[in-house]
């Protein structure tokens, strides 16, 4: 997946804060505002699709890549 919201980014976000003189959530934000759909994902963005390749409507679905990332590929 592309960048997802998920508590690691709370420890990215901190590092960026202290570091780079950053205030706290800049870093998310300036990440979020990056992705071409205007935010980061969430981890229930990524299960969705996780649960339509388990689901027989994906039967038919064979050897692909799918890039759950806002749109990141396109650029």
């Amino acid at each position: 997946p592309g960048v997802i919201d998920t508590a690691m980014w709370d420890e990215v976000d901190a590092l960026f804060a202290r570091f780079e003189g950053k205030a706290p959530g800049q870093k998310k934000r300036e990440v979020g505002r990056a992705v071409p759909l205007g935010y980061m994902g969430s981890p229930r963005d990524v299960a969705r699709v996780a649960v339509f390749l388990a689901c027989d409507q994906s039967a038919y679905i064979t050897a692909q890549t799918l890039s759950v990332d806002g749109g990141n590929v396109l650029r």
